[in-house]
């Protein structure tokens, strides 16, 4: 993987499978690893501010979902479990032991999928508007909208990003519009299964508060959160103890960019309680 753009050294680099990811950080220290990935049309740059935070401390590892930055995207069909599995061997072969993970949208689902399936590398997840609600229509919505990114040229992305989000930092722009122009559009043809089941309700079969805290991350519908209020309080009842959700006021779909210094705050919660375990 090309060196990103965050103000930490990078530790380490490589391509395991069918993703690419990155290490910055100390590789000895002996904090939880945290695991960070992506939405759909992002990539593993779009975490500046949080890598930057993270990486003063502990080893922060980044990945390219299949399809996006430099992973390239096999023909075989594109499922959450696939995805969950690629991620499950980053944790494995570049965290080592156990990690704090942490997903975005459809990185949420993914990391939710690989906290059900394989929940002894977790020590803490963390989910930030996660798309539980994700449709693929090939020729419209989201489908639709992937399919027009690479004819739009890098500069129109930025006047976009910039006239959509005034209040993101400065160093989110870049990245985010960098990733429209490198994402695949062949992801919404090999989707399968995005949005199949009840994302909702699998939030029970997490493992146990003992074993690790999920904490779910939420902005508003009205200011672009895909997480319907129903589904938030549902979401509250159904984890009960295994974690809380956090609803944080202005914030839209990406909370991490909306509100940085409460996220940034409620990740360092969800850390230390993952070092604690």
């Amino acid at each position: 993987m090309a060196a990103l753009n965050y103000g930490v050294v990078e530790a380490g680099s490589g391509h395991l499978g069918h993703v690419t990811w990155a290490a910055y950080g100390p590789t000895d220290s002996p904090l939880t690893p945290a695991v960070l990935l992506h939405g759909l049309s992002d990539s593993a740059a779009c975490w500046p501010g949080v890598v930057e935070h993270l990486a003063a401390e502990r080893l922060t590892i980044v990945t390219d979902l299949r399809g996006h930055g430099e992973s390239p995207l096999p023909d075989a069909l594109f499922t959450i479990d696939a995805a969950a599995d690629d991620l499950a061997v980053v944790v494995r072969q570049v965290a080592q032991r156990p990690a704090l993970v942490v997903g975005h949208s459809l990185g949420g689902l993914v990391a939710q999928d690989l906290a059900v399936r394989a929940p002894a590398l977790l020590r803490g997840l963390v989910l930030e508007d996660p798309a539980w609600s994700m449709t693929r229509d090939p020729d419209g919505g989201v489908g639709g909208w992937v399919r027009t990114l690479r004819s739009s040229s890098y500069a129109q992305l930025v006047r976009q990003c910039l006239t959509e989000n005034p209040g993101w930092a400065a160093d989110e722009v870049a990245p985010w519009a960098e990733s429209k122009l490198q994402v695949d559009p062949r992801v919404v043809d090999l989707a399968q299964g995005w949005d199949a089941g009840d994302r909702v309700g699998e939030l029970a079969r997490l493992a146990p508060a003992g074993e690790f805290r999920t904490t779910v991350v939420l902005g508003t519908p009205e200011h672009g959160s895909i997480v319907s209020a129903a589904q938030a309080e549902r979401a509250e009842e159904t984890l009960g103890d295994r974690g809380e959700v956090l609803v944080l006021e202005g914030a839209g779909h990406c909370v991490r960019r909306d509100r940085r210094a409460q996220f940034l705050a409620i990740l360092d919660e969800a850390a230390a309680a993952a070092d604690a375990r």
